[in-house]
């Protein structure tokens, strides 16, 4: 038996690592754009003026309509910002006002979306009722960015 060395011979130990550390780099990449793309959007509804948001429609992630934003209030303790969102009834009558975070919401083709599959019902009995005394309006003119500072 003979052994013969060929001189073209290569042996690539390191291609499978390099390949993994190419996808890891790609994974990151992917995860930084999303993120971004997250902050695009959240900047984006925060510059939007408090005026133009009232009368949207609110939608849950399966594309299900959950009601309409009536305004947008500041919880007098915590000073976080919320739709004010009317759900159920019919034509308007026995619908009930719901307070929803806007952190909880992403604006997309001029609705919101909030982050959650739950269906209008599930959403109104999981959510507070809307208890004016603890809120105030939001001045239409100011931006959700302007509003949140104050």
């Amino acid at each position: 038996m003979t052994v013969e060395q060929a001189e073209d011979a290569q042996v690539n130990v390191n291609e499978d690592e390099q390949e993994r550390q190419q996808n890891d780099q790609q994974s990151d990449q992917t995860d930084q754009n999303d993120q971004a793309n997250q902050n695009d959007q959240s900047n984006s509804l925060m510059s939007r003026q408090v005026s133009d948001l009232e009368g949207m429609t609110v939608m849950n992630q399966e594309d299900e309509e959950i009601g309409g934003v009536q305004h947008i209030a500041k919880h007098d303790e915590s000073g976080d910002l919320f739709a004010i969102v009317s759900v159920g009834g019919i034509w308007g009558f026995g619908a009930t006002d719901i307070a929803l975070p806007i952190n909880d919401m992403q604006l997309e083709n001029d609705q919101f979306v909030v982050n959650t599959n739950y269906g209008e019902d599930e959403i109104e009995a999981s959510s507070n009722n809307y208890q004016e005394d603890e809120y105030s309006e939001v001045d239409g003119n100011m931006t959700l960015s302007e509003a949140q500072q104050q």
